[in-house]
């Protein structure tokens, strides 16, 4: 972000891609959600900002019996109709 003029608290209208969902993964988006609330966004304003995907393709609702505790913070009930290009 200070590399293209853009404060730090801008951080939270980043929509951010998280391009699989291993521990590095989860742990990078852990990261930036908490830098998020600290400049000032709920958690739920931060969390809206992630899309996570592994190679069974976004964390969705319907896969909730499957994923760990780490992952369901990240799923999302829908794509609000965003397709990968607008990420």
């Amino acid at each position: 972000l200070r590399a293209k003029g853009e404060k730090p608290t801008a951080l939270g209208d980043q929509r951010i891609l998280i391009a699989g969902a291993g521990s590095a993964g989860v742990g990078v988006a852990q990261v930036l959600m908490q830098a998020m609330m600290e400049h000032g966004r709920s958690e739920e304003e931060a969390k809206k900002c992630f899309f996570v995907a592994d190679e069974n393709g976004l964390l969705g609702t319907e896969r909730l019996s499957e994923l760990s505790a780490e992952h369901v913070i990240f799923v999302r009930d829908t794509d609000g109709s965003t397709n990968t290009s607008q990420l």
